[in-house]
């Protein structure tokens, strides 16, 4: 019970105003647990053992954020791949941290999950620093570069002998840090970095993960994956 006030007072101070939470948490990992809002627009996470709440999200209107913090997140979903219209959704999940001992909202970060058609980004917020952390945008087998397409599928026919046939496309990119190509099928799938022209982790769901963080060409796949082939 003593608990239950808790996450009540967690969820009533993030969205200023009473909310319903469910009556039934689900739980993440060791004692870390998360509860909805009846309505669905509130998270809070908290540790049951220690019966602390350490963070929450909530649902809100776009408008909420800048209108220049939107055309950056615009902008560097364009850098990572320009082909494509971006049109951010009208609501977006803020991630507030909470002091569970003192029992209140941390002010010195905010993050955002900004969605779309095919794309999500985040916005975050440490103190003085605001900045776009990561975009992950989903591409068809048609919008991917020749040379990542024909990289993965050799590297895969090399590994596993299999024909990859990509049924799964991300684009993962962190400003100009680094662009990850994600591609799976049914069976496999395979991480290349797209700035270093380098796979790193290819694996196959009946067989093991194989990392490599050599540029693999296809001397380099036979040995560091040939073993695998015949499991």
């Amino acid at each position: 019970q003593k608990l239950a006030a808790k996450l009540q007072k967690a969820v009533k101070q993030f969205a200023g105003k009473e909310v319903r939470l469910q009556d039934t948490a689900e739980d993440i990992r060791d004692s870390d647990a998360k509860v909805k809002s009846v309505d669905g627009k509130y998270v809070v996470y908290f540790n049951y053992k220690k019966g602390e709440v350490w963070s929450l999200d909530g649902t809100i209107p776009l408008d909420k954020i800048s209108t220049a913090a939107q055309e950056k997140i615009l902008k560097a979903l364009k850098g990572a791949y320009a082909k494509k219209t971006y049109v951010l959704d009208k609501e977006v999940v803020l991630n507030r941290l909470y002091d569970g001992k003192k029992e209140k909202l941390k002010d010195d970060y905010f993050s955002y999950q900004l969605t779309g058609k095919d794309f999500e980004a985040k916005w975050e917020v440490w103190g003085e620093a605001e900045f776009v952390s990561k975009v992950a945008i989903k591409l068809a087998k048609e919008e991917l570069d020749p040379k990542s397409l024909e990289m993965a599928a050799t590297t895969i026919k090399t590994a596993f002998d299999y024909d990859f046939e990509i049924t799964d496309a991300q684009l993962h990119s962190n400003g100009d840090k680094y662009q990850m190509l994600l591609l799976k099928d049914n069976d496999v799938s395979l991480e290349l970095d797209k700035k270093e022209g380098k796979v790193l982790n290819v694996s196959h769901k009946k067989r093991k993960k194989v990392t490599t963080n050599q540029e693999i060409t296809e001397k380099d796949a036979k040995e560091v994956v040939a073993p695998l082939a015949k499991e």
